[in-house]
């Protein structure tokens, strides 16, 4: 029904770039003074309504158009269809579809279908027909609508098309827009071709102008998915235009553009803070390789992460173990992945060396299996943050602890001071002399495990 609906309008009704071709100057002040809308009896001519619809339509002036429709009454089977493409070349959200059902169409149709159509709900498209109708448009429309359309058909895995419409945005133009380079970086992402996306994307963004805030979102979603660093100077614009955008239609994006930048650029704190859920799973993928110790210290304890890559899930394992976190490496290395090959690789020294997916050293003393009788057990994550809090009496009662030795003594009650002073200086030489021993045989332990 729909794609006989579509086979039966008019293509005139959709000759948007042919109206405004036609129009000489001097008819362009005629017609947008709105000379000559009413005929005979004060009634509006049907054929001159329609002509200056579609002339704002061309122009891009949309409201105008609605504006005009909503005033006089013009071709009853074609006001819906003008109405719906008013809003498009505006921007803005199409309150009621008139093309419902027409993307598979092969008229000018299938573009505006798919234009009508959200994000989110683009099922089904022409491509050859929605990229002979993008092609007839007038160039200015074409660099407007071109970002709308490309969201579309990536959206349908149509990158092949995408390269069509690029390709006619950057047709009749003496350099290469900000718009055409903005769609160009969203189809190099789309493949794989990051380096590329950030270039496009700092192209656009260094020419300025009304797309400024898409090529700023553009450029940090292009150097996050590169790996790259975001530069601090990116993350203070974000949050400027931030303000200066507040409830806009790009603002959703410009705060999803600043989280990542905050990532990027290694600020985990504030992403973290600044993240309404969970952060996403390029969080991780910057602390495992990016982050300091402390930094990695301050998240890997938090709740486990809902989405991480397995790489990044064993860079943190790994990192963790280094460090002592035997237990907390050991839950990480689940998110790894259970299915990974359980083996420990030796050093040029001889050592163990965790790698992702491998099992960490046991925590139990007692091992006596002659296959791991030579690398000694780990302490667990209890014994390593007493030591670091220097609890020394909580060490002092664990025989097994290697700083036991040094523990005792420091927690044992001094004696007074009743001796003559050549007495207490032996003492002392002699405490000097049992410290040392304790610490030589406290460096050997540490250094066997």
């Amino acid at each position: 029904m729909a794609f006989a609906l579509a086979q039966s309008i008019s293509r005139v009704s959709f000759r948007v770039a042919a109206r405004g071709a036609d129009a000489l100057l001097v008819e362009l002040d005629r017609m947008l003074l709105r000379i000559g809308l009413v005929g005979e009896f004060d009634l509006p001519d049907q054929h001159s309504v329609a002509a200056q619809v579609r002339l704002y339509i061309y122009l891009g002036f949309g409201a105008e158009a609605a504006a005009l429709l909503n005033a006089m009454s013009a071709d009853e089977k074609d006001t819906p269809l003008w109405l719906a493409m008013a809003q498009i070349v505006d921007g803005e959200e199409v309150s009621e579809n008139a093309f419902v059902g027409m993307a598979q169409c092969d008229t000018s149709a299938a573009l505006w279908s798919l234009l009508a159509t959200s994000v989110d709900e683009v099922e089904m498209a022409n491509a050859a027909a929605t990229a002979a109708a993008f092609s007839a448009l007038p160039r200015h429309l074409r660099l407007a609508l071109g970002p709308q359309v490309t969201d579309r058909l990536l959206a349908l895995e149509q990158p092949d098309a995408v390269q069509g419409i690029v390709d006619a945005m950057e047709r009749g133009t003496m350099t290469v827009q900000s718009a055409t380079l903005l769609v160009a970086s969203e189809l190099d992402l789309h493949t794989g071709a990051v380096d590329t996306a950030v270039a496009n994307a700092e192209s656009a963004f260094d020419q300025g102008g009304v797309a400024a805030p898409d090529a700023l979102v553009a450029l940090v979603r292009a150097k996050v998915a590169s790996g790259s660093t975001v530069e601090r100077d990116l993350v203070v614009a974000l949050a400027a235009m931030i303000d200066e955008y507040a409830g806009s239609a790009i603002a959703e994006d410009l705060a999803a553009a600043y989280l990542l930048a905050l990532i990027g650029s290694g600020q985990y704190a504030a992403a973290m803070s600044s993240s309404d859920g969970p952060v996403p799973p390029v969080f991780w993928d910057y602390l495992a390789a990016d982050g300091t110790d402390d930094e990695l210290l301050q998240f890997a304890f938090v709740a486990p992460p809902i989405e991480i890559s397995t790489a990044s899930a064993g860079k943190i394992a790994q990192r963790l173990l280094s460090l002592g976190f035997n237990d907390a490496a050991r839950e990480w290395r689940v998110l790894a992945g259970s299915g990974l090959p359980e083996t420990i690789m030796e050093n040029d020294d001889g050592g163990p060396h965790a790698i992702a997916g491998a099992p960490l050293p046991s925590t139990d003393a007692t091992n006596e299996n002659p296959d791991t009788a030579r690398h000694p057990a780990v302490p667990d994550d209890g014994a390593r943050t007493r030591r670091w809090q220097q609890d020394w009496e909580a060490i002092a009662q664990i025989e097994s602890d290697p700083w036991n030795d040094l523990a005792v003594q420091i927690t044992a009650p001094e004696d007074a001071a009743d001796e003559p002073p050549l007495a207490e200086a032996t003492r002392l030489v002699a405490g000097s002399k049992a410290t040392r021993e304790m610490l030589e045989r406290l460096l050997r332990a540490t250094a066997e495990q």
